[in-house]
């Protein structure tokens, strides 16, 4: 029953969610687009999501999500080896940052939304304003499941206005 009564309450739950991540990650790594997708275990296709971008750019990053975890082009960041290299280029210093940045995101998103409404699925994805393509993502769950989150929530979003209000600038 609490998880019930918890669960009405998503939209105010996603709208504080996407306040916190859109202040961390501006704090972190300068202004940055995301799209964060929830949904109960063993269900990805009805996933409540938040985001900072317009609809257009979340259906889009999250096809391109989806077509690079099939492709095993896109190895999410929980998942790269962080020990030190010597030298790292610039561009893979920026994306261990993030990656950590993510890492700590995940661990601290999993917790948060098992004590608010049980274990429940996740996928977020981060990318630079203006750039094309996806920048990073993580998740709790497999590719497929990940995956079909990620299709079903375009589908959904470009049919209309059925996905929470929680969508949209954050206020």
């Amino acid at each position: 029953m609490q998880r019930a009564a918890a669960y009405k309450d998503t939209e105010t739950v996603l709208q504080s969610l996407a306040k916190s991540l859109d202040e961390l990650l501006t704090e972190k790594h300068g202004r940055k687009g995301f799209a964060l997708l929830i949904f109960p275990l063993g269900a990805p296709e009805v996933a409540n999501y938040t985001g900072n971008v317009e609809r257009a750019g979340a259906v889009d990053t999250l096809r391109e999500t989806a077509e690079r975890i099939e492709r095993g082009q896109t190895i999410p960041p929980a998942a790269i080896d962080h020990r030190p290299t010597e030298k790292p280029a610039a561009g893979m210093a920026r994306h261990r940052s993030i990656s950590h940045t993510l890492r700590a995101l995940a661990m601290a998103l999993d917790e948060f939304l098992t004590n608010e409404f049980g274990h429940m699925g996740f996928v977020l994805t981060v990318f630079d304003f203006g750039a094309a393509g996806v920048g990073d993502y993580i998740t709790n769950v497999d590719d497929q499941t990940t995956m079909t989150a990620l299709r079903e929530t375009a589908k959904r979003i470009e049919k209309g206005p059925i996905i929470p209000p929680a969508v949209g600038a954050i206020q």
